[in-house]
Order: structure tokens, then sequence, then C-alpha cells
């Protein structure tokens, strides 16, 4: 079965990463959630995408030195919904057996996020991704969650190829080697550098795949006849509808 991955929740018709978002996406019949995440200055996992709660709400400032308690909770996160907090999310995920994805951008949220999952979430249906392999290795070493995954960077053209040499080296199987040392049993990449030879590489080092963000319904369809074990997209919606009940 094909995971469908809410990028941000049904961020394509509702505010992004709010609880709204969330249970939309999971209403539409997703399977999975993915989500970002930020430490609060009271030492809260707050659910935001950016560093600063400025583009998606009508407050102002680095999440790092607001309080959520005193400050964040009380913004406007779109339509009157308010960010929400990681445990928040993982109630409803554990409620509705849903797929919860975690993109960590920052050090010193491992210890915070695996009492979380302890607590209110569920080690076999939680994936941590990250760009930053230090952060992969660090939950691996501290926790015992099912699933590690390494993001790889995000446009093609020789933007990306200077990344993928400077981050891993020139070749695909020495990226994938990387990620496999940090611990990580998944790839998630950005769909525009996916080919079917990276498909086959990631499957001859054991690795999942699950492309990143895939809005057109014949993109995903070669995606998943090439191996993909789930597409994250910001239209859950029109993927359920694509795939069926056969995915």
């Amino acid at each position: 079965m094909v995971l469908i991955i809410a990028h941000r929740g049904y961020n394509a018709i509702h505010p992004e990463n709010t609880m709204l978002s969330f249970q939309a996406a999971i209403d539409a019949g997703a399977t999975g959630i993915e989500l970002d995440v930020h430490l609060s200055s009271d030492g809260e996992v707050v659910v935001m995408h950016d560093c600063k709660v400025d583009r998606t709400t009508n407050g102002s400032g680095t999440i790092r030195q607001l309080s959520y308690h005193d400050y964040i909770e009380k913004l406007d996160a779109g339509r009157g919904e308010r960010v929400p907090l990681l445990g928040e999310v993982m109630d409803i995920c554990k409620k509705h057996d849903i797929f919860l994805n975690i993109e960590v951008k920052a050090t010193g949220l491992v210890e915070a996020i695996l009492n979380l999952v302890g607590d209110r979430g569920d080690r076999n249906r939680t994936m941590i991704s990250s760009f930053n392999h230090g952060i992969l290795r660090s939950f691996n070493e501290l926790g015992n969650l099912s699933w590690l995954a390494a993001l790889v960077p995000t446009s093609p053209g020789a933007f990306i190829r200077n990344v993928f040499t400077r981050l891993f080296g020139s070749k695909q199987d020495n990226m994938m080697r990387k990620a496999i040392d940090a611990g990580a049993n998944a790839i998630n990449p950005f769909f525009g550098t996916c080919t079917k030879s990276f498909f086959h590489e990631c499957k001859d080092h054991g690795l999942e795949v699950f492309p990143w963000t895939v809005d057109q319904t014949r993109r995903a369809d070669r995606l998943v006849t090439w191996g993909a074990s789930g597409i994250i997209t910001n239209d859950p919606g029109k993927m359920i509808r694509n795939f069926g009940s056969s995915h």
C-alpha cells in the first residue's frame, strides 16, 4: 500500500500546519501527515515550517525566542486557527492510525520529540526526516523509531548538482551510504531529482523512497510505478481519488 502523506496537512485548501488542515487531510483519506517543528522559549515543540512566525500568522518573531503559552498560542495561523503543538497532532494521528512524518530542521529537539513519541505517539508509525545527518544520527542513537529518512535537496540543475557533490560526493551511491551511516532507512527526495535508476539504487541499498512535493497525478503514477513507498502531497484528496482503494 502506497502511503498518501499530506504535506503540512491539506495544504492545498487549508492554512498549513494547522489542526484544521490535518483533520481535513485525514477526512479526505490521507494515510499520513507531514509537518515541521521548532522549539519555543518555554520548551514546547511547536508545529510550524518556518523558524519565524511572520509568514503564517499575524505575529512576528523567532520561535525559539518566543513563549508558546504567552504569545504563539494566541496568534491567528489562518481562518482563526491557532498554532498547534506536536503532541496534539500525535493524538489525532494515533486515534486515526495515521503515519506521522516529522521534519526536524534544528538541533536541540531530539529529547523533546522522543519524549512525546513515547508518551503520545506510535514509534512504529512515526518518521523523523531531516537534511541534517547529525540530527538523524542523534535520533538513531537515542531512540528506537522505526523510520528515519534523509531528505534530499530541492531543485534540479547546476545548483542541485553542486549541493549533491558538496554534501554527498559525486555519486548517488555515496549519498545513500552516508544516509545509511546516519541511521536512515528511507530517502525523501524532491520529485524533480527522481529517476528510475535512482529508485533501483535505493532498493539495492534497502532504502524506501517518499518523494515530495507531488501534486500532479501523472507524476505520482510514474513515481509509484518506479517504486515509491509513499507520496508527499499538498493535495491528498486528489491523490486518494487518483489511486483509489487499490493503493
